[in-house]
């Protein structure tokens, strides 16, 4: 309660002070937020296929391509494959009029819909909030993710315009929060005819644009890629490099947060300093007197410690709070596009609070240091 009164002493100081720390805990809170939405989007992705192996065509370096659905045989006669499942991947709405969006773009996974692969996705998290899932025959049906049905629209019963086709919505996946919330799933037979209206020069439509390899129990997947990757026509790619590739998009964010973090640290902290060592300046005399009646060092250096741990915390709450409101906000604004930028998380509003008070305490180090060794005798004669 001291702490509480000291700075009502001196309320412009400190609010200014806790301005500054506000600023830094802001970003912090905006920044991490997005960190923690891009982090949950490659979390998702590593649930999905990281106990898989993708397969592309070999001349697609990952852009696009095409390879004959008879490769999946091919894949599946290998020893240590459970099953394997073709798919072709377009776009949800018509190219020439997609743009620039945050996160995963809209598309739609046409799979072969064998009772294996629903089971195996619905483990794997595609659970429906609303309707059925798919069933092995479906045709001219589709399942779309929450965030994909905001934005176009849609419903349980209603028609989705994929490119040049209509299908009837008949599943809507729970949100998850992750990358599925932006996809939807048909049957590759649906989306190999708009593959084969998309581009015209193909000489089949029995086309796919990948393969998702499933092992049996036990198996070694990196083992099993490295044998699939030497069939004639594909590419490989095991979970473990997976893993490495969706992981690395995630250092840049890793790095934003840092240098935020290190603004906050610098901006704040030259403010809790300069702040708490005036007040040390201030209040010589009274440092003076309860040295004389007793006070001991670690009196003092509690005193002005947890004053400057109290500026932080404060600061902190202020930074925050705004950060949040600000994201639940825009997140709003954007959910109608199917576009969620932010994400907070328990650990993310824990860390900018626990951040804000530990920098406050720690810039107030100093100054209480100064306090606790100043002779009482020379702080009573200052005044």
């Amino acid at each position: 309660m001291e702490a509480l009164r000291n700075l009502r002493r001196r309320k412009l100081r400190a609010a200014l002070t806790i301005f500054g720390i506000a600023i830094g805990i802001f970003a912090f809170t905006v920044m991490g937020s997005m960190a923690e939405k891009i982090n949950q989007l490659v979390g998702g992705a590593l649930d999905f296929w990281g106990e898989s192996i993708s397969v592309e065509p070999e001349s697609s370096g990952g852009f696009g391509g095409f390879f004959p659905v008879s490769v999946t045989d091919q894949i599946e006669a290998l020893e240590g494959v459970d099953f394997a499942t073709p798919s072709a991947v377009v776009l949800f709405g018509n190219p020439e009029d997609q743009g620039f969006s945050f996160g995963a773009p809209n598309l739609v996974f046409g799979n072969r819909l064998s009772q294996a692969w629903i089971d195996r996705v619905q483990e794997q998290g595609l659970e429906v909030v609303e309707g059925r899932f798919l069933q092995s025959g479906d045709r001219g049906k589709i399942v779309v993710g929450s965030d994909l049905a905001d934005k176009a629209e849609l419903e349980v019963g209603s028609t989705a315009r994929v490119q040049t086709r209509e299908f009837e919505v008949v599943g809507i996946l729970q949100r998850s929060l992750q990358f599925t919330d932006a996809f939807a799933f048909t049957s590759l037979e649906d989306t190999q005819e708009i593959l084969a209206e998309q581009f015209p020069l193909l000489t089949t439509s029995d086309v796919a644009t990948g393969v998702q390899v499933y092992g049996e129990p036990g198996a070694d997947l990196d083992q099993l890629a490295a044998r699939i990757d030497e069939l004639p026509q594909v590419r490989a790619e095991s979970p473990e490099e997976l893993r490495s590739q969706i992981e690395s998009g995630t250092v840049i964010f890793n790095l934003i947060i840092f240098g935020v973090a290190l603004i906050a640290i610098v901006v704040g902290g030259l403010s809790v300093i300069n702040t708490m060592i005036m007040s040390v300046s201030e209040r010589t005399r009274e440092i003076g007197i309860k040295r004389a009646v007793g006070a001991k060092t670690r009196h003092i250096l509690a005193e002005y410690i947890g004053e400057a741990a109290l500026i932080g915390f404060i600061g902190g709450l202020t930074g925050f709070a705004i950060g949040w409101i600000l994201t639940l906000i825009i997140n709003d604004q954007t959910r109608g596009t199917g576009t969620v930028l932010f994400t907070m998380t328990p650990r993310l509003a824990l860390g900018a609070l626990l951040f804000s008070l530990v920098l406050g305490a720690v810039a107030g180090i100093y100054p209480a240091l100064r306090a606790a060794r100043m002779n009482p005798v020379q702080a009573l004669r200052s005044m």
